[in-house]
């Protein structure tokens, strides 16, 4: 396991290191992950812990397509089942702020995004 952080890169030793405002990450041996940057956003200021980005450069090799990948797959009731259930979770006020106007729900949307 290595460790990025206060803009350096070092291999995880000591168990008690104090592990904030640090990206963790694994590699395979001979993977060769090398991290180019490291920073912190100085502009968000929410709490005493900065939020922080690092860029890493990795060679990728093709994966093997083997099995039955569901690649292109989508399935309609599952997406409309938790828009359903956001809806509800918004109407009930969780998570929205009163003083903003809300969109009408989009009925016939073509996209999907998966975080």
């Amino acid at each position: 396991m290595s460790i990025v952080g206060h803009n350096l890169c070092c291999k995880y030793q000591d168990s008690s290191l104090f592990l904030t405002d640090r990206i963790i990450y694994r590699d395979k041996p001979g993977l060769q992950i090398q991290c180019t940057q490291y920073k912190s956003i100085e502009n968000v200021k929410h709490s005493d812990h900065k939020p922080v980005i690092a860029h890493f450069r990795l060679k990728l090799k093709p994966g093997l397509h083997t099995g039955n990948p569901a690649y292109g797959k989508f399935n309609r009731e599952v997406y409309k089942r938790g828009c359903e259930q956001r809806e509800r979770h918004h109407s009930l006020g969780v998570g929205v702020e009163n003083n903003k106007k809300r969109r009408q729900p989009i009925t016939n949307s073509s996209t999907c995004v998966l975080l």
